[in-house]
C-alpha cells in the first residue's frame, strides 16, 4: 500500500489547476505524486484532511485520471480517499469527479 498525505507530502496550501499557476497545482500533485503511485500497482490511500481545496483543483487532480489510462473500476478498487470530519464532503466530491470522468465512447452504426 502507498499512502499519500496531501498536507504532509505535497502542501498545506493548494493552488490552481495547472503547473503555470504555481508549485502547488492540481496538475503537479496528480502527475508527480498520484499517478506514479497508481502506476506502481497496489492500493493507494490519499489522506485529504488538512489543506483547503477548490473544486477546480479537485476536478483536475482526480477527474482526469481516466484520461491517463485508469478505469473507474480500477480506481474504485485501488484508490481510497481518507477524510476526517467535514472533509468527508470533499471525499464525496472527489468520488463524483472520478465516476464522471468515464470516457465517452461514441458508436457508429
Amino acid at each position: 500500500m502507498i499512502r499519500i498525505d496531501i498536507g504532509k507530502d505535497f502542501s498545506q496550501v493548494t493552488g490552481g489547476r495547472r503547473r503555470d499557476s504555481g508549485a502547488h497545482s492540481a496538475e503537479a500533485f496528480r502527475d508527480d505524486l498520484l499517478v506514479p503511485a497508481l502506476r506502481r500497482g497496489g492500493r493507494v490511500v490519499v489522506d485529504i484532511t488538512g489543506p483547503s481545496y477548490s473544486m477546480a483543483w479537485l476536478e483536475e487532480a482526480f477527474g482526469a485520471l481516466q484520461d491517463l489510462g485508469f478505469t473507474s473500476e480500477d480506481l474504485s478498487d485501488r484508490l481510497e480517499i481518507e477524510a476526517k470530519g467535514d472533509y468527508r464532503y470533499t471525499a464525496e466530491a472527489i468520488r463524483g469527479y472520478i465516476l464522471r470522468s468515464d470516457p465517452v465512447v461514441s458508436s457508429t452504426e
